[in-house]
Formats: C-alpha cells, sequence, structure tokens
C-alpha cells in the first residue's frame, strides 16, 4: 500500500516518486503512466481525501493488466561484440543477429502495411554501417511505456560496463561506444520492437563516428569479472532499494559510466566526483568529511589514508572551481583519478554491503575510525 497525502499537485508528486520505488511499477510503467492513475483516481474518487489516504496497489491492476513482453535491439555505436554476454534483460549481439531476427519478423508480417513499414524501417536502421552491434533487450512494459523501459535497461548495461572501461581503453575509445539517444548528429536509425501484438518503431539519432570499435571479447569479459563485475551483473535484475548501499553503488557506477560520453574532461571529472557525493555524502556533509570516508575506505595504513585523503579534497577543490567559477582547463590525469577513484570506492563498498545494508551506516561507520588505525 501507498499513502497518498491530500496537498494538492505537491502530495500527488511526494506520491508518485513513492510509488515508483516499486521496482515492478517503475519499470513496467513509469512516472508518467503512474501520474494519469493517481490524477484519474482522484477525479473518480466518491468519498472525501483525508489529510492521509491509503492506496492500495490494486488500484494499478488495470495499468499492470496491459504489460506485455516485448524484444527490442537497441542499435550501439562503435562495439563489437565477439562473445556473449549479459546485464539484466540487456544482451549485446551482433549486428547480424539483430538483422537475422528483423529479417524473420518482416516474413511473419506479410501483407500487413503498417508492419511492414516498421520491420523495414527497423531493419534499415540495423544495417546502417555506423551501427556495429546491438543490445537484445527482452522485457515487460505497458504498450505506452516501451521506449522509456528498453532506454531504461540500455542505459543500464551500457554504463554498467563503461564505467570500468578505463583501465582497458584510452578515452577517446571508450566515450563513442554507446546508444544512438547519448549522441547527436549522423544518420537517422531506429529501436526496433517485435511483439507478435503489437509491433512498434521509435526514431533515434545515430552517431557517426572515427575511433576504433570497443571490442566485448572474451577476455575483456574475464577481465571485468576479475574486478568483481559478477556482483554487480547478479545485482543488474534486482529491485532498488532506498538508502541501500549496494543501490548508491549502482547508481554511482551509472553516473560513471554515463559521464565518459563527455568530450570535455571537466564534464566528466564534475560527474564523477558527484557519483563520490552519492556514495559518501551524509546530512550536512562537506567535502573535506568526504574526503576522510573516501580515505578510510580505501586507505591501509595511515600514510595511504592521507595521501587518499589529499588527492580527494584536491578533486573537490576543481569539482569547485568548475562549478562555481566556470573553470574548464581540465586535463584527461585528473578526471581519470575522478573515474578511478568513484569505481574504486563503489567496488570497495559493495564488498562491504553485506555488513553494511545501509548506506548511512557505512558512512558513519567510515566518520567514526581514525587515520592512525
Amino acid at each position: 500500500m501507498l499513502h497518498l497525502s491530500d496537498e494538492g499537485e505537491e502530495a500527488i508528486d511526494n506520491f508518485v516518486q513513492e510509488a515508483v520505488q516499486d521496482f515492478t511499477l517503475a519499470t513496467r510503467a513509469g512516472e508518467d503512466l503512474i501520474r494519469q492513475v493517481v490524477q484519474r483516481y482522484l477525479t473518480d474518487a466518491a468519498r472525501p481525501l483525508g489529510p492521509v489516504t491509503i492506496v492500495e496497489r490494486e488500484l494499478f491492476a488495470p495499468l499492470l493488466a496491459e504489460v506485455r513482453t516485448w524484444i527490442c535491439f537497441v542499435p550501439l555505436v562503435n562495439m563489437q561484440v565477439s562473445t556473449r554476454f549479459s546485464v539484466g534483460p540487456a544482451e549485446y549481439v551482433p549486428k547480424e543477429t539483430a538483422r537475422r531476427y528483423t529479417e524473420r519478423f518482416l516474413r511473419r508480417t506479410g501483407a500487413k502495411q503498417n508492419m511492414r513499414y516498421f520491420a523495414e524501417t527497423a531493419l534499415k536502421g540495423i544495417e546502417e554501417s555506423e551501427v556495429s552491434a546491438c543490445l537484445q533487450l527482452t522485457f515487460e512494459a505497458h504498450p505506452d511505456a516501451v521506449t522509456m523501459a528498453a532506454l531504461h535497461w540500455a542505459s543500464n548495461g551500457i554504463n554498467l560496463i563503461r564505467a570500468f572501461t578505463s583501465m582497458f581503453y584510452r578515452h577517446g575509445d571508450r566515450a563513442y561506444f554507446g546508444t544512438p539517444s547519448e549522441v547527436t548528429g549522423g544518420l537517422w536509425s531506429s529501436l526496433a520492437f517485435g511483439n507478435a501484438l503489437n509491433p512498434s518503431v521509435v526514431m533515434l539519432r545515430q552517431h557517426r563516428h572515427v575511433h576504433r570499435p570497443f571490442v566485448l571479447s572474451r577476455e575483456m569479459v574475464s577481465e571485468l569479472r576479475a574486478v568483481g563485475f559478477g556482483k554487480l551483473l547478479r545485482m543488474a535484475a534486482l529491485p532498488k532499494t532506498q538508502g541501500a548501499t549496494a543501490t548508491a553503488v549502482w547508481k554511482c557506477l551509472q553516473v560513471v559510466g554515463s559521464s565518459v560520453t563527455h568530450q570535455s574532461h571537466h564534464r566528466g571529472l564534475s560527474d564523477c566526483v558527484f557519483a563520490l557525493d552519492h556514495l559518501l555524502s551524509a546530512e550536512s556533509s562537506s567535502s573535506a568529511k568526504i574526503a576522510e570516508r573516501f580515505a578510510q575506505l580505501l586507505g591501509n595504513n595511515k600514510r595511504e589514508r592521507i595521501d587518499y585523503d589529499i588527492r580527494c579534497r584536491r578533486l573537490y577543490h576543481l569539482r569547485s572551481e568548475i562549478v562555481h567559477a566556470g573553470r574548464t582547463d581540465v586535463g584527461e590525469e585528473d578526471r581519470r583519478e575522478a573515474e578511478s577513484f568513484a569505481v574504486s570506492a563503489a567496488m570497495k563498498m559493495l564488498k562491504m554491503s553485506t555488513r553494511f545494508s545501509k548506506r548511512l551506516e557505512l558512512c558513519n561507520h567510515l566518520t567514526g575510525l581514525r587515520f592512525g588505525r
């Protein structure tokens, strides 16, 4: 059950955010559809609403009854796939796999002209020379929320890998690996859906690239698993609980992964420092306090902790100059350090999440430690 306070639009906003914490509602319907259900409920309510109205989950039953299973191919730029690999419902596949599936779907549509148009448009998009691989997604969603759900799962899968690629590739190569919706310019491509009842296509922009592709190979997967990637993969399709350490880790890595699309180093650094905030900030935490927690988290002795503390404070000072003074002359080394710090802190917190399931508990633990210990 959920609680709806009778205080106007702000109360509805708060209620929707509370409802979105429900993993099923968030990924299958999304905020817009939930808001429509709530607005309709308030309009049709036969009795006056009290200060707090208890809303049963059954309110959303008609919405979820329309949920269907979808198969979706999201074109990828600057990516080559030579081994099977999945992140939750997102599987990386060669473009040939997507092309064969779309051709089979095209044959099944027969004389249905509207279906043929969708399938032909999708096939044309997949066959564009800029598309080098695809993400195959299999998920459940309301027909009106398919695009939102597809891009949610695609971004999750892509950002998680991209957050770790700095240890294997130069920044320029990695920055152009992603979905069409993350970049601008170039050719039109498509997001193609196949469903027995209601197939559809959504048009997105595709990017022209000049860098060598990111190769998702067996060796690359082994490297990822060696840095603790397996536990992250098990988290991919699980509900994300507000305030949980594991949820904070997941969100941090999503921010880091998304940051690599920025061509400017100052924007990339700012995003990665923000990711550290998300991990280690508590109520009214200063940058100095976050740096201390970071040092306690990663440092194995007093000397290491002092070094981490100094370097983390320097990154926060850089971020402050970027945000408040408009500084843009940030080097790639600084950006890489911020990225490395965020990923390292996330993985260390993930290891500690079995002991400290709540993020604030872990932050308070780190605050209570002393540098000399």
